[in-house]
């Protein structure tokens, strides 16, 4: 489209010398990344100018030098040639399109793998371009998609380059094989809502696994109640399972942030979560601060109880969030083991609120030593405390989970 913009091809023999000019450093390079593996020698890239370009009379050219093995080759190679000649159409535009969506850098490698797989962008832009892209959010991706933030800010760059990919590769295709318009963006629609899904279940497959390490962690406690003992081992270990699952917490936090609103709310249980983790924790850390001479089951007995609803309450959210996991599929029973599981850990945060109560009047009754009362009273406030933060976790993914049935 520019004076500028100029291939010129010599064959001499079985030598091609392929001539390239071009005001544009970055297409450019595209054009000669495209032969790498094609046995190509380029010249360095050389400034010139030209008084009939006008005021921006600067351009760039590159010589590029191919010899053949033999005739068959030869015509391999011209071949090939022409074919990359439709890559360099419009592709400015294209990536112009793309970067509403993506980095330039990322959108520049976004096209030479286009056309690496010979998927032209021509039919990109014949749907659309970044018009496409947009319907797509307005229809598909409403409440997912801030106003004003770019797409790889809410699915993340790599989560968006191959939601772009697979644009390209249906745009591509499908207009080539004569499919509808209507029918390809439909196609493209269907993508992005389930790129979003696929953020979200990320994030329910690590709040899993965090909550199983919280389940851990109760286990613990309730073991070291059951036993009568207080030792730093059980801190140590306590310690080392909350560190693994803050990490947890901050992959978990990177998904949420992609997320609005319908998705918010597991980030919320993500958050909740990682609250009770905390508490248990802090439990097993008072736990072995006990004098070993009041850590007898005897003393401890009246935590035993909380202790069990811990450990339910926390297998319990994990069945509730295996099987949210799970409601995209559209299984009825999936949506019903769900609920069932949230009412289970809500039952559970009741529970703990009368066995702390029953904890503390025991030990009131028979407290002798006051270091030894307060530590026992703050071990049954902090695990009463992570009942709570387990029971605000059901009660966001039950609006997940029923906002997910009604849709």
């Amino acid at each position: 489209m520019t004076e500028a913009h100029v291939i010129v091809i010599h064959v001499e023999d079985l030598t091609v010398t392929v001539t390239y000019t071009d005001i544009h450093r970055a297409r450019t390079k595209f054009f000669m990344g495209m032969f790498d593996g094609r046995d190509v020698h380029w010249s360095p890239l050389a400034e010139k100018s030209a008084q009939i370009l006008g005021e921006d009379s600067q351009f760039l050219l590159v010589t590029g030098r191919h010899t053949a093995k033999g005739p068959a080759q030869l015509d391999d190679f011209l071949e090939f040639l022409g074919s990359r000649l439709v890559f360099i159409i419009d592709w400015n535009k294209a990536r112009k399109a793309l970067c509403n969506f993506i980095s330039n850098e990322a959108a520049i490698s976004l096209l030479a793998w286009a056309a690496r797989h010979d998927l032209g962008h021509r039919a990109f832009l014949e749907l659309g371009g970044a018009e496409l892209i947009y319907e797509a959010v307005r229809s598909g991706g409403a409440g997912h998609v801030p106003y004003g933030q770019r797409l790889d800010a809410v699915l993340g760059p790599k989560d968006t380059s191959e939601f772009l990919k697979y644009t390209l590769r249906v745009a591509s295709e499908g207009r080539a094989q004569g499919r509808s318009i209507r029918l390809l963006k439909d196609e493209v629609e269907a993508r992005l809502v389930s790129q979003f899904e696929s953020v979200e279940q990320s994030l329910l497959i690590i709040i899993g696994r965090h909550l199983g390490l919280s389940r851990m962690m109760a286990g613990l406690i309730l073991d070291a109640i059951r036993d009568g003992t207080s030792s730093k081992k059980l801190a140590d270990q306590a310690r080392r399972l909350e560190h693994k699952a803050d990490a947890l917490t901050l992959d978990a936090r990177g998904l949420a942030a992609r997320l609005s609103e319908p998705g918010k709310s597991v980030g919320t249980v993500a958050e909740s979560s990682e609250n009770a983790n905390d508490a248990l924790e802090e439990a097993a850390f008072l736990l072995s601060l006990l004098p070993t001479v009041e850590a007898g089951y005897h003393k401890l007995a009246p935590l035993a109880a909380l202790a069990e609803i811990i450990v339910e309450s926390t297998a319990n959210m994990i069945r509730a969030v295996e099987a949210s996991h799970n409601l995209p599929d559209g299984l009825q029973a999936d949506v019903t083991d769900a609920l069932r599981a949230i009412d289970a850990v809500l039952g559970g945060e009741r529970q703990a609120d009368e066995a702390v109560r029953h904890a503390m009047a025991a030990f009131l009754s028979d407290g002798r030593d006051a270091r030894s009362l307060f530590l026992k009273i703050e071990i049954g406030r902090a695990l009463e405390t992570a009942t709570d933060h387990l029971a605000h976790a059901a009660l966001a993914l039950r609006h997940r989970v029923l906002g997910e049935f009604q849709a």
